[in-house]
């Protein structure tokens, strides 16, 4: 694993492996571990604000190939990060309306 960044509706992972079957294999596994964990502290095998489902989206993947598609992804996952703790404010173009102080604050 690269890099997790975990928020409060949705999570971010960076990570690398030799073949993308054992991501989706991986992605399985860790939801029925959420979904496990879940049932465990609520007592119910429904998500927190009582819907039938727990999970609203399939996960989304993607590979990345090459090292500045790698920097740009890398990138994304710590400004959101960041944007969820209220260090950065979120801006519609993201990576690209950064400021040289925002993008100190982003790797501090």
């Amino acid at each position: 694993m690269e890099q997790v960044s975990i928020q409060n509706d949705h999570f971010h992972l960076l990570l690398r492996a030799p073949r993308r079957c054992q991501i989706h294999h991986f992605f399985r596994v860790l939801a029925g571990q959420i979904s496990q964990q879940l049932q465990e502290v609520t007592g119910t095998s429904e998500s927190p604000e009582g819907k039938k489902s727990l999970w609203k989206y399939r996960p989304f993947s993607r590979v990345v190939k090459g090292y500045r598609a790698y920097e740009i992804v890398r990138d994304y996952i710590k400004l959101n990060e960041k944007e969820s703790l209220g260090k950065i404010s979120y801006q519609k173009n993201r990576l690209r309306g950064l400021s040289s102080g925002d993008w100190t604050i982003l790797w501090t």
